[in-house]
């Protein structure tokens, strides 16, 4: 192997070690728990995901179900763009052209 593989092989195996610590100190499922709570149809998909079978004729996980269907196929609205001024301090170009009046009469 020559001297630029080596240091090539090197230098990512320092990024895969950097970036392996960086995974390491993030919190790991607290984040993920703590939207659950805080998000009511999430927490209700939860535990009807806990009943297993159950979950067929439990009345509040059918309505948590129809839910999260509404939620999910449920097109967005229509997508009507604004008005983009980006030049706002400047004179708006004009393609018209004024003609000298006092060169065209003789």
């Amino acid at each position: 192997m020559n001297i630029v593989r080596m240091i090539a092989l090197g230098l990512l195996g320092l990024a895969a070690i950097g970036s392996a610590r960086v995974v390491a100190q993030q919190p790991g499922d607290a984040i993920g728990q703590q939207a659950i709570a805080n998000d009511t149809l999430a927490s209700e998909l939860n535990r009807c995901r806990q009943l297993n079978e159950k979950a067929e004729n439990d009345p509040r996980c059918q309505a948590a179900y129809a839910e999260n269907k509404r939620r999910f196929f449920t097109p967005p609205d229509a997508y009507v763009p604004g008005k983009v001024d980006l030049f706002p301090n400047k004179q708006p170009w004009t393609t018209d052209q004024k003609s000298p009046s006092s060169t065209t009469e003789k």
